[in-house]
């Protein structure tokens, strides 16, 4: 099947039985180099089973996990289910699919709040350094030298933080929707840390995708947010995800993950806004975002 980068994901049919086999590769496929410990994925099962306890109808079911081999099997989700990635970029995506998701990403969060039993099981700052600081953050902040200083400060308040349970990969490619229904897939970045880097990662891409896709995207970011900071409680984390945004929009133009879909126009687009707030931070997400709307105006202008 097609996916990520990270894994090899295939569809079984046994008779009547139809189920997914996910296998995570030691190489990403991008074309730098990036290697990853494949034993996330004993993790990734282990962040399903966690969130299956208080959101069962939000993750899928694992059916087999085989930890020696870095594989397991799960449900086939229907095709009913609509990739959220897929309805943003078609211009069909509604704020309320972005609530919906930030509300359950702020469950996940209140849920797991300095619960010390789940910062010992999922002790995986290795992997997310592999998977989500070196890629994004450390590798940006060797492209960019004025503002390394600054990114790599931000990469090692979010190594050293321990708050809630971190699903590492929060986005609308990883999210399916059907009706009033959401499912959360690809937990392989599972830590306890940082919430602010999982909000951050998803208010991202939404911020992003407001560029490209020309519509109220940016108003569907602020909704995500509010619904976000509404169910975790936790709206204190602003002034680091207000710093943190930037650098993560930043790093999907020049970090070793860049998004396929923006043109080189919408690129340097990125870089002159997110230096200049980097360099000069925003107070707040609400202030960051008006000046991100300044760039839209001007962007869809040129």
């Amino acid at each position: 099947m097609t996916g990520g980068v990270s894994s090899d994901i295939y569809r079984v049919e046994d008779g009547e039985r139809v189920f997914v086999v996910k296998r995570a590769l030691p190489q990403l496929r991008v074309a730098a180099t990036w290697l990853a410990d494949i034993r996330r994925n004993r993790f990734e099962v282990a962040y399903i089973n966690r969130v299956r306890e208080f959101a069962p109808n939000n993750v899928p079911t694992i059916l087999h996990h085989d930890d020696e081999h870095g594989y397991f099997t799960m449900e086939m989700l229907g095709e009913e289910f609509r990739n959220w990635k897929t309805e943003l970029l078609t211009g069909r995506g509604t704020r309320e699919q972005a609530e919906t998701a930030g509300h359950l990403l702020g469950r996940v969060h209140a849920e797991t709040w300095v619960d010390q039993s789940l910062k010992d099981e999922f002790d995986t700052t290795q992997n997310f350094f592999e998977l989500r600081l070196d890629p994004y953050l450390l590798a940006t902040a060797a492209r960019h030298p004025q503002l390394a200083e600054r990114i790599r400060s931000e990469a090692e308040r979010i190594r050293n933080t321990r708050q809630c349970l971190v699903h590492g990969d929060f986005s609308p490619k990883n999210i399916l929707f059907h009706d009033e229904r959401i499912m959360l897939l690809d937990c392989e970045v599972a830590w306890f840390g940082d919430a602010a880097f999982d909000i951050g990662f998803l208010l991202n891409h939404l911020t992003i995708k407001a560029l490209h896709v020309h519509a109220d995207v940016l108003e569907q970011a602020k909704g995500a947010w509010e619904s976000y900071r509404v169910e975790s409680g936790h709206d204190e984390i602003e002034p680091a995800l207000t710093r943190l945004l930037p650098m993560l929009m930043l790093a999907r133009v020049d970090g070793k993950s860049p998004l396929e879909y923006l043109a080189d126009d919408g690129k340097q687009c990125i870089r002159e806004f997110t230096t200049d707030v980097i360099l000069h931070p925003s107070e707040n997400l609400i202030d960051l975002w008006s000046r991100w709307q300044v760039c839209l105006d001007a962007y869809a202008h040129r």
